[in-house]
């Protein structure tokens, strides 16, 4: 068996049923195998064409099947508006959006399949999938680790009547190519019935997650000089989401016990930018301790981060879009080291930050940019930023020390160049 999570980042699910108009106020939840399949379908398009055969093949094997869902607590909605009239242009024309809107807590479907596809293949294919639904219901998907509990299941009996497609190929036409050929409903599909049994779970605790990706978009990406300021602001933007929703803020995000205390050992999340030609393109965030499912569920949504004048979107995307380096005994500095206590050399403050003597290190002095973080810089002495290139025993993957570390200085990997 196979699970996918959608999480709807918004909070919300637009979709009209086959056959309605939008004006007809209906909702089609769940969402039905029919554009299940078809969001899927566009996903695998958007691969490599190396891969889309055998994407199209898993799917195909999907489509053989009638998936099952579990769905969380959701209340029906809609807004009314006037929109211009194309019939008649100096008036207007009264439109309904009706949706589905999400308790806070859970913001996402499950829905399983009872087969047994290659799961790294289904996460690049939903890993590019960006909506479910009309256009504005945004959503990270992601494969689950567990069986889910079912509470929306195939029984002839049901009343939920949603569209599937028996054909597979004709998954691939468009709406329109079927309207010009006079069909009311798509040739070789068919309506099938659910049964709601009328339970509703709470989320399982699944296993901790320790690392994400955000990538940003909007005009002119930060550059990579602004590494610290842009970690900064994402953090405080997650915090303002936790806070809206009356929740604490997770000691594997603010870094601190219950007591107040500094956790040791850099267990909390630190915030690492991805830097691709001198921008930063995408936010990676590694989390010793790991992230619970209760945090999962703030962290799986579009954020906004706001620097200077400019606003950029930090979306989650697969871990596959932006994969992390492999292990090697040689790591190089692809961020500025800075120096995090005031007394002893480079060489005995790394060591120490590494917790063994490196076989080897070479250093000398990268950037005087001043990359304190935004809370030191009237308290604090400018610093200057080195790189390393240290060789160590045992192969290692890549780690952050120093000064600012969870912020994106000292960023150690395999890949050398600091762009900035």
């Amino acid at each position: 068996m196979v699970a996918i999570r959608f999480n709807f980042l918004s909070g919300r699910y637009h979709a009209n049923p086959w056959g309605n108009h939008v004006n007809d106020g209906q909702v089609e939840w769940p969402p039905s195998p029919w554009r299940l399949m078809r969001a899927l379908i566009a996903g695998a398009f958007r691969l490599p064409e190396g891969e889309r055969e055998s994407a199209l093949a898993l799917l195909r094997e999907l489509n053989r099947v009638n998936p099952s869902y579990r769905v969380p607590k959701t209340t029906a909605s809609h807004t009314r508006f006037y929109g211009p009239n194309m019939e008649k242009p100096d008036s207007t024309t009264k439109l309904l959006d009706t949706f589905i809107v999400f308790d806070s807590d859970e913001s996402y479907i499950d829905i399983s399949w009872p087969v047994n596809p290659d799961t790294d293949l289904l996460n690049r294919i939903i890993g590019q999938i960006s909506y479910l639904g009309r256009s504005e219901s945004w959503v990270f998907a992601h494969t689950l680790d567990h069986d889910i509990e079912p509470n929306i299941v195939p029984d002839r009996s049901g009343t939920i009547r949603v569209l599937r497609a028996n054909d597979f190929d004709v998954l691939m036409k468009t709406t329109d190519e079927f309207r010009q050929e006079g069909w009311t409903l798509p040739p070789s599909s068919q309506w099938v019935f659910y049964k709601n049994l009328g339970i509703v779970h709470k989320p399982k605790k699944t296993k901790l997650t320790h690392e994400l990706v955000f990538e940003l978009s909007g005009k002119n990406l930060p550059r990579a000089g602004e590494l610290v300021r842009i970690s900064e602001r994402l953090r405080s933007s997650i915090f303002r989401a936790f806070s809206k929703q009356d929740k604490p803020i997770p000691s594997s995000l603010h870094g601190k016990d219950e007591d107040g205390n500094p956790l040791k050992d850099n267990q909390h999340a630190m915030f690492l930018p991805i830097i691709r030609k001198g921008k930063i393109v995408a936010i990676r965030v590694r989390c010793q301790m790991g992230f619970d499912s209760d945090t999962m569920s703030v962290l799986q949504r579009k954020f906004v981060v706001r620097l200077g004048n400019q606003e950029y979107w930090a979306r989650p995307v697969s871990l596959s879009a932006f994969p992390s380096e492999k292990a090697s005994r040689v790591l190089q500095t692809t961020t500025p080291f800075l120096l995090p206590y005031s007394k002893g050399s480079v060489e005995k403050q790394v060591e120490k930050l590494l917790g063994e003597k490196p076989e080897s290190l070479f250093f000398h002095v990268w950037t005087d940019q001043d990359l304190r973080r935004s809370k030191d810089r009237h308290s604090m002495t400018r610093k200057v930023g080195y790189f390393l290139n240290v060789t160590l025993k045992d192969p290692s993957g890549p780690r952050s020390i120093g000064y600012g570390s969870h912020f994106g200085l000292g960023q150690l990997s395999p890949i050398a160049g600091w762009p900035g």
